[in-house]
């Protein structure tokens, strides 16, 4: 082994007889060490090479513990060099005793009692030597892991950006075919005849359509590209802003949007709105002909909160409940306006606080949305909102 390999051995013994002996024996063994004549010397050679340190308990004292130690504690999270302490053992002396009762601070220690026999002070070295290795593995995972973090917050930082450029770029050409699909709207609706004012109509209402994907596509690429702003976050107030948001639809199909039981949560204000908003105005959106009713509530599991949002609306087979929160998958084609991608950005919100959204629904008996947020205080029980059981807004 070479002392590049990060497993060279650093000996200290009584003697500088012994220490050069110990040296030679694990020379022999095929291990690489290097003797030193104090601790002071030890402490010097310390570094990432250094797979274990062979130290007699009679250079240990309260001392030169301390500053071993506070070499030791420097170490990255990764490593705990092993040291293996050799003592005089079962008749050892007060004073050695006591020394011996100083090692807890350096952590990753073993004992041998001396006089030392070849076979067991070459297995010792042996199973340091090993567990440094595992550790030096370790390294190279973190290492590893830390290079992909950074390799994946680069590829996010680009898709970013090529996200906004293909937004501007893709919104000159649709506003462009919008504009002129205006012009062609008023200067000739009427005048040539259905079928052609019926083409106008489609070519306007592509080029809207078409800006709205493009703008939601944004919306979903750089959803938690930046840091969530979290602090508390009172939900009922959340839902009163998106039931003001949303009352000319609520007006207009004689809704009624209720809550109850909404707790005090730990998440991003803005990020959370736009979850809510998009399943409550889902609720609106896709109600059947019955009079939209949905209803807003949250229970305590033993570390989280479920929030849930009830609609009294057509349903949802069970072959599409994970399929609606795909990118650009919708159950109703072209019969209501909409993306396809409020559902996915819905799931992306959740994930981002640490939680995970579902529905469960029948056709013909309503949906109901879950989504799920850690607790505001982890292990306790958020104090809830003292709020009315059902708040109609209509």
């Amino acid at each position: 082994m070479s002392p590049d390999s990060g497993e060279h051995v650093l000996v200290h013994a009584p003697y500088g007889r012994d220490a050069a002996m110990i040296c030679d024996f694990l020379a022999k063994a095929g291990m690489t060490a290097t003797a030193c004549a104090t601790v002071e010397q030890i402490r010097a050679q310390l570094d990432d090479n250094t797979g274990a340190v062979l130290i007699s308990d009679e250079a240990l004292n309260q001392a030169s513990i301390g500053s071993l130690a506070a070499v030791l504690h420097t170490q990255p999270p990764w490593s705990d060099l092993p040291l293996i302490v050799t003592t005089s053992g079962g008749e050892a002396t007060a004073a050695s005793r006591r020394r011996l009762e100083l090692l807890t601070p350096l952590g990753n220690f073993s004992l041998l009692e001396r006089p030392l026999r070849t076979a067991t002070l070459i297995s010792a070295v042996q199973t340091a030597l090993r567990a440094r290795r595992r550790q030096y593995q370790i390294r190279d995972h973190i290492a590893e892991r830390e290079h992909l973090v950074q390799e994946l917050k680069r590829s996010n930082d680009e898709l970013t950006k090529f996200a906004h450029v293909v937004s501007h770029d893709l919104q000159a050409p649709v506003r462009m075919v919008k504009s002129f699909s205006e012009l062609l709207a008023r200067r000739y609706r009427g005048q040539i005849d259905q079928t052609a004012d019926e083409f106008i109509a489609t070519i306007q209402n592509g080029a809207s359509a078409m800006q709205a994907l493009i703008r939601t596509l944004l919306a979903y690429a750089t959803v938690g590209q930046g840091p969530l702003t979290r602090g508390p976050v009172a939900l009922q107030s959340v839902v009163d802003a998106v039931i003001t948001t949303l009352q000319p639809m609520i007006e207009e199909l004689d809704a009624s949007v209720s809550y109850a039981n909404l707790p005090i949560v730990y998440g991003d204000q803005v990020l959370l709105q736009q979850l809510l908003q998009n399943l409550i105005g889902n609720a609106l959106k896709y109600a059947g002909p019955a009079r939209p009713q949905v209803n807003v509530n949250a229970s305590h599991s033993a570390t989280e909160w479920i929030v849930s949002v009830a609609d009294n609306g057509p349903g949802i087979a069970a072959e599409y409940q994970e399929v609606i929160f795909l990118p650009l998958r919708r159950l109703h084609s072209r019969q209501i306006s909409g993306t396809g991608m409020g559902l996915a950005i819905c799931r992306k919100i959740a994930e981002l606080h640490g939680g995970r959204i579902w529905v469960n629904s029948q056709p013909g008996a309503g949906s109901t949305f879950y989504f799920t947020l850690p607790d505001l205080e982890r292990d306790q029980k958020s104090e809830a909102l003292d709020t009315p059981a059902q708040q109609p807004a209509k």
